[in-house]
């Protein structure tokens, strides 16, 4: 009777220790027409999409804007922060092999009587290694492991949409700027013509 009890408290205890598997289904619940990005696309753009606006001087304003933003900074460090802690946390797949080298001298002197002391000297060289392995019973190395890739690739789209956010934001101001620039040369010409017939 007690065994049953203990294989049933087992098998009931035991199922709350299931890993659950999720699956992911990245996949467009509708089909995308040819027209649309879908996101999807390998291929990247040999330079980036002001370079191909051919406008040198709105080149140089995103470029340094680009260059001098803190935030992208901090993000640039966030994700070399978290390629350090994914390296890390993938570490924990390998065997851990610790080793210790030491060097010790004695020095014993052995007294002879009439014969005098004499000295006897020696040095040892201790080597102490260990390995130790965890084994993934439970997966939790290797859910680690995925977090911080996801974590990763995290980092990198949000320093991606900074800098998109970025880049937009300038083009906006800088098409806005080109704007009141021929605003103004266009009231200049006017004040002109207006000038010539008075």
């Amino acid at each position: 009777m007690k065994r049953l009890v203990t294989l049933l408290a087992i098998v009931a205890f035991g199922g709350g220790c299931m890993l659950h598997d999720v699956k992911e289904d990245r996949s467009a619940p509708v089909k995308i027409p040819k027209a649309y990005s879908t996101g999807e696309e390998t291929e990247r753009r040999a330079n980036p999409w002001w370079k191909e606006l051919g406008s040198p001087g709105f080149e140089n304003y995103v470029d340094e804007l680009l260059a001098e933003n803190f935030d992208l900074k901090r993000g640039f460090a966030r994700v070399k922060q978290m390629q350090a802690i994914a390296k890390k946390t993938g570490s924990a797949r390998w065997p851990v092999v610790d080793g210790k080298v030491g060097v010790s001298m004695n020095q014993r002197v052995f007294s002879l009587g009439d014969l005098g002391d004499q000295t006897i000297e020696s040095t040892s060289y201790p080597i102490d290694v260990s390995i130790g392995y965890e084994v993934d019973l439970w997966g939790k190395v290797s859910s680690a492991v995925r977090a911080s890739e996801l974590d990763l690739v995290a980092s990198r789209d949000d320093l991606s949409a900074m800098g998109l956010s970025l880049t937009g934001a300038a083009a906006r101001l800088w098409f806005l700027i080109r704007e009141h620039q021929a605003h103004l040369e266009l009231l200049d010409r006017q004040e002109k013509i207006g000038l010539d017939y008075v």
